[in-house]
């Protein structure tokens, strides 16, 4: 594909490639994430089930699976995040502080998830 760009005394013409195409929807899906917060994409989902959680009983098959810690050797490279940061990065971009208290209130934390 091939992309014309036109300016007051100049024509650029420029091909265009998939992995272009891919780099400037990253990157746009970056821009709307960094303007709009967590609280409209995912992170709204994130923070509504970490919630949940919280308030489950121990015996629950979710929070054992969310509470265990697995025993295996580790990737090369950068690890992963894990679940558990992005919820707190999400609480942290809202400027939530003390959650695991406000999970036991649940008036608030339905403010806080809205």
């Amino acid at each position: 594909m091939k992309i014309v760009l036109r300016s007051a005394d100049m024509v650029y013409l420029w091909n265009v490639y998939e992995s272009h195409i891919q780099s400037l929807l990253i990157f746009e899906r970056k821009i709307f994430r960094r303007i709009y917060g967590p609280k409209y994409e995912n992170g709204e989902q994130r923070i509504s089930w970490s919630g949940h959680l919280e308030r489950m009983e121990e015996d629950r098959m979710p929070i054992k699976i969310f509470t265990q810690k697995l025993r295996r050797t580790r990737r090369r490279g950068r690890s992963r995040k894990m679940w558990k940061e992005e919820v707190e990065r999400d609480l942290q971009v809202l400027g939530v502080r003390r959650w695991r208290e406000l999970v036991a209130d649940g008036k608030k934390w339905k403010d806080i998830v809205r």
